[in-house]
């Protein structure tokens, strides 16, 4: 009987670490900020563009910058519509943590965030860092389809993004 209670909890805590944490609907319900941040890779400076989106119930504003400094800073007005349309984006991506392991000493890739922020407290947040054709961090799910339908709610992001934008 024992070695049955050992085994059990052995293999909770072993697959602790495989299972993501998905956001679940409270989460959803308390978030009133969200926040999405894209580091891009390594490349010269002209080339280089990182930037965070920020989302409220009436506010998107993007930050676009190159290694720190600020190419583009602009605030949009922003509907409590849209801002649910967000939320559903981020349960429709299956957003949440999975332990993806330390990267092995790759570099030059990108890395995504999301944090989601209630009133007065942060209620989740995750980290990917894409090199090598691995992911490594703790943010899972669909990444890739929340950035885009995130994205589409920024008039001229692609302008934004340009070589020579500045």
């Amino acid at each position: 009987m024992k070695k049955c209670c050992i085994l059990l909890v052995i293999v909770i805590f072993a697959s602790d670490g495989c299972v993501s944490k998905m956001i679940n609907d409270d989460i959803l319900k308390s978030t009133q900020k969200i926040l999405y941040q894209f580091g891009d890779a390594s490349v010269p400076f002209k080339f280089h563009r990182s930037y965070s989106i920020t989302i409220t119930m009436d506010t998107l504003k993007i930050v676009v910058d190159s290694y720190g400094e600020i190419l583009h800073e602009k605030s949009f007005p922003f509907t409590l519509d849209d801002f649910n349309k967000i939320k559903l984006a981020i349960k429709k991506s299956k957003i949440g943590n999975v332990d993806h392991g330390e990267d092995d000493g790759c570099t030059g890739g990108t890395t995504e965030s999301l944090t989601l922020y209630g009133r007065n407290e942060e209620l989740f947040s995750g980290t990917v860092y894409h090199c090598g054709g691995n992911d490594y961090g703790d943010l899972s799910g669909d990444i890739n389809l929340l950035a885009d339908e995130i994205k589409n709610f920024v008039p001229g992001m692609n302008d934004m993004l340009q070589v020579g934008s500045f």
